[in-house]
């Protein structure tokens, strides 16, 4: 684990301008303030990038139930993490329209009704409602 954290250590190098970062000479001690920083700027991005990672592991572990808590670790309703909630039914989505060596691809029309059937049942019923409000505009990703 250290050996994968390590990698990070200098993230915060990506913050810093390219004349300072490969100036050949001696640091200014205005320059030497703003390579010191590089600390500070590595530690607040990893901070984002934990919230991020959080939210993947949650949609990642979660993004297989089902509303009625049928899905596979049998988390029902409101325990399913609202984020995992969404990427379910987008998932879906796009499982149903893209072809596969297993299956065609349904057309978009025919997976809306399939959304609207599940919704409550497979998916919450909110998300579906919240799809369903962007229709056109998910239907002329899909064409």
């Amino acid at each position: 684990m250290v050996g994968q954290a390590a990698l990070f250590h200098d993230v915060g190098k990506c913050a810093i301008p390219p004349e300072i970062l490969s100036k050949p000479g001696t640091l200014t001690p205005q320059e030497f303030d703003v390579i010191k920083s590089h600390t500070q700027l590595g530690s607040d991005r990893i901070k984002e990038m934990l919230d991020v990672l959080s939210a993947a592991c949650s949609i990642a572990m979660c993004h297989h139930e089902k509303w009625d808590g049928s899905g596979y670790h049998g988390l029902a309703a409101e325990q399913i993490p609202p984020l995992a909630r969404l990427v379910s039914v987008v998932d879906v989505l796009d499982a149903l329209v893209s072809v596969r060596p297993y299956k065609s691809g349904w057309k978009i029309g025919e997976v809306f009704d399939y959304l609207k059937e599940q919704s409550g049942i497979q998916f919450d019923a909110a998300v579906v409602s919240a799809l369903l409000a962007h229709e056109d505009e998910v239907m002329a990703i899909y064409r």
